[in-house]
């Protein structure tokens, strides 16, 4: 057998390293997240790096894994010098106003995790996956995490059966402390935000996308309230009884009435005011969001009176 080195072209290894390593699966993980430039870092349930990258202007990006092994893999996003990340608010940290960016000096203390089941094809194959980094997903790996410590699931000997159900029961407590419908099928890992666009009213995650751009608003308080959601669920037990007697819980419901309040009422006006729902998405939404304290019933009429 002739072996032929490539390390005079410019290579590092033979043609038979180079095969190897080729017949290792691929697997293209496309992301998507509100932070732009931010960095991108994946690692293995140990801590060890895998791979990074960044996002683009967009707050997209794209990896590509070589994995032999079905395994779950936590990706996490973290605010860099140039990062931006447009306030859903109508007034976000340090008087930037609603639809402006807020910078890294507004937003150095938010980050987002993700936790994804990678289950690689055979030899040579490549797989496309896509993972969306947001604040639901961020509030789910709270759980997630908590399991792998305690070795409730493990990270490199699990199912994709078992992570889906862990992941739903996240979800469940994270629908409730949120004021959601509680729903035995949503995985919130795979929680794709819907569009902001005219077809939003007829989508059918819009209870979700809207519970993620409250909790993304990214003004002082509202970092302060996922703060102290993902606090009290590293108290909650991973067990069926979760919603059983918990001080935890209770205490997560009370800390999350603030965005429960922002969602409800933007949810209300969309539904209950038809004429509203051919209105400017983005004015929705910044009224919504200084709604916390105002009657629904005043908001509708005056909001009817600004529009028609």
């Amino acid at each position: 057998v002739l072996l032929v080195s490539l390390t005079g072209c410019g290579g590092s290894g033979t043609i038979e390293d180079i095969i190897d390593e080729n017949k290792i699966p691929k697997i293209n993980i496309k992301g998507t997240s509100p932070l732009s430039n931010a960095s991108v870092v994946l690692t293995k349930s140990d801590g060890t790096e895998i791979a990074t990258t960044s996002t683009d202007s967009n707050g997209s990006f794209l990896v590509e894994l070589r994995m032999s092994n079905s395994e779950v893999i936590r990706i996490d996003l973290s605010v860099g010098s140039n990062s931006q990340m447009q306030c859903r608010a109508i007034k976000c940290a340090q008087n930037v106003l609603y639809g402006q960016q807020l910078k890294e000096q507004h937003i150095s203390g938010i980050n987002f995790t993700t936790y994804h089941y990678v289950k690689p094809s055979a030899e040579w194959g490549t797989i496309d996956e896509s993972v969306s980094v947001n604040m639901l997903s961020t509030l789910t790996s709270v759980f997630v995490e908590k399991a792998i410590t305690e070795n409730s699931i493990s990270a490199n000997n699990t199912s994709l059966a078992a992570f889906n159900n862990l992941s739903i029961k996240a979800g469940k407590v994270i629908l409730a402390a949120l004021g959601l419908p509680e729903d035995n099928q949503t995985n919130l890992l795979s929680f794709q935000p819907a569009v902001l666009n005219e077809n939003f009213i007829n989508t059918n995650n819009k209870l979700l996308t809207l519970a993620d751009n409250a909790l993304t608003a990214a003004t002082d308080n509202d970092q302060l309230v996922v703060t102290s959601i993902s606090s009290r669920l590293l108290e909650i037990p991973l067990t069926e009884d979760i919603f059983t007697n918990n001080e935890a819980l209770l205490s997560l419901l009370q800390l999350a009435n603030k965005h429960n309040e922002r969602t409800r009422n933007i949810n209300e006006l969309l539904i209950f005011l038809p004429a509203l729902q051919n209105a400017d998405i983005d004015f929705l939404l910044a009224v919504a969001h200084t709604s916390k304290d105002i009657d629904i019933n005043v908001l509708l009429q005056s909001i009817e009176k600004l529009v028609l």
